[in-house]
């Protein structure tokens, strides 16, 4: 990081470069906080009002929000090639199976001067500016579609948080939502066992990604998800989960080491999520593919999610500078 000017440098994912930099215009470094517990770096500016938060887990998640109107660049590395859909910028870089979303609001302006050139968005007070990758434990295991749906959900403000879970209980939590909290309450080689709650009751997506995490799976062995207690019958479609009304789930599990939950929880205050081992003797919980009812479309755009964002991030970060 350059601390003279509060910018990132030489960012890349995987040993992949991806941004020569990420620069917010008239940034005036003021501090560094780091979270060791939530694998999460905080810069903050002088005055207080732009940070760059700076997530360590598998999605490489980085939000830029200010309370006031700013501009954020882009430099892309070289070999990085860029597409756009609505308020999503999406990148690839050549000979890899990288793929990184930039998801900002639909009234933020978005120019782009090619590929290996310049990305830069400028929005309006109290937004953020999200980027987020395919995550680098699931690359080129064909789920790139499942996080193209991920980030349109982001933009739709239908997810509520984003969970890392690895060896040795280790956790990294990205929120979405307001007042989202998703706490570790055991992980043993057979179980892991999550509480979730929020004061916002409106269903959400979250995504669980688990990487060489304790779970002990043996040949014929399957992760299966127990919800508030009741075992659930996973979707073979991810793309139901994201039309989901009621309580759905669909489970990658290409290996035995890596897994990617995605699941919808219709409604909060507080829920219990297991992620279990299961065996194939054990009495199976029947599949379905049914297609959910189709939800309501009056969905809050990624405007209302930026502010909840911007909101969450400055109370934090203040409360951090402020110690």
């Amino acid at each position: 990081m350059d601390n003279q000017l509060g910018a990132i440098i030489n960012y890349g994912i995987a040993g992949v470069d991806i941004f020569d930099s990420i620069a917010v215009n008239g940034f005036e470094y003021g501090s560094t906080q780091v979270s060791e517990a939530i694998t999460l770096t905080t810069i903050a500016d002088a005055d207080g009002t732009t940070f760059i938060q700076v997530h360590d887990n598998p999605a490489a998640v980085i939000n830029v929000f200010s309370s006031e109107d700013y501009t954020v660049n882009f430099d892309l590395a070289d070999g990085t090639t860029v597409s756009e859909e609505e308020n999503i910028v999406k990148i690839e870089v050549e000979g890899s199976d990288i793929v990184v979303y930039i998801i900002s609001a639909s009234v933020d302006t978005i120019d782009i001067s090619g590929d290996n050139g310049l990305i830069s968005i400028t929005s309006p007070a109290d937004s953020s500016v999200v980027v987020r990758a395919v995550p680098v434990n699931m690359q080129g295991q064909g789920l790139d579609n499942v996080h193209g749906m991920f980030v349109r959900g982001m933009a739709g403000n239908r997810v509520g948080a984003e969970v890392s879970l690895g060896k040795g209980g280790s956790m990294s939590v990205v929120n979405y939502a307001e007042e989202m909290h998703v706490e570790l309450q055991s992980m043993t080689q057979d179980m892991i066992q999550l509480r979730v709650n929020c004061t916002d009751p409106a269903g959400r997506i979250m995504a669980f990604n688990l990487d060489n995490t304790s779970l002990m799976l043996q040949e014929m062995d399957r992760i299966g998800i127990h919800y508030d207690g009741t075992p659930m019958a996973c979707v073979n479609d991810p793309g139901l989960v994201f039309n989901a009304t009621t309580a759905t789930c669909w489970i990658s599990q290409q290996t035995r080491e890596q897994a990617q939950i995605m699941m919808y929880i219709p409604e909060f205050s507080e829920h219990t999520i297991d992620i279990v081992v299961e065996s194939d003797e054990a009495a199976e919980v029947p599949t379905t593919t049914e297609t959910p009812e189709t939800p309501d479309t009056k969905v809050p755009g990624f405007e209302a999610l930026i502010a909840v964002l911007g909101l969450v991030l400055s109370g934090y970060v203040s409360k951090k500078l402020k110690k």
